[in-house]
Parts: C-alpha cells; sequence; structure tokens
C-alpha cells in the first residue's frame, strides 16, 4: 500500500498516524492511494482528520 498526502508517502495508516502525532499534524490531505493493483487518485485531495486516520488504524489494522 501507498498513501500519498502532504506531508509524505506511508506505506500503511498505521505509519501516517504515527507521523501525525509525532509531528502533531491535525488533519492531512490524502492525494491518492495505491493498494496492489487498485490506484486510486482523488479528483479532489481526500482530508482526513487526526481521529478519521485514528479510526482506520483502529477499525481496519488491528
Amino acid at each position: 500500500m501507498i498513501i500519498e498526502t502532504d506531508i509524505g508517502n506511508f506505506g500503511n495508516f498505521k505509519d501516517l498516524l504515527t507521523c501525525m502525532t509525532q509531528e502533531k499534524h491535525d488533519s492531512v490531505e490524502v492525494y491518492k492511494a495505491e493498494y496492489w493493483f487498485a490506484n486510486v487518485k482523488f479528483i479532489k485531495d481526500l482530508r482526513l482528520s487526526y481521529s478519521d486516520v485514528q479510526n482506520i488504524v483502529n477499525d481496519f489494522v488491528e
């Protein structure tokens, strides 16, 4: 998985959450997400808040 954001590229949402926590980001713009052969590019950038990313990690990663 590759998640391209305004603060960097990440291999998964847990890494994104770690970066957001350490660098104290309240939200992040997601430009593009790739998962295996699916390549999703957003027409309008997707803004995820810290709690949105935390919910993704808690609900789907664990």
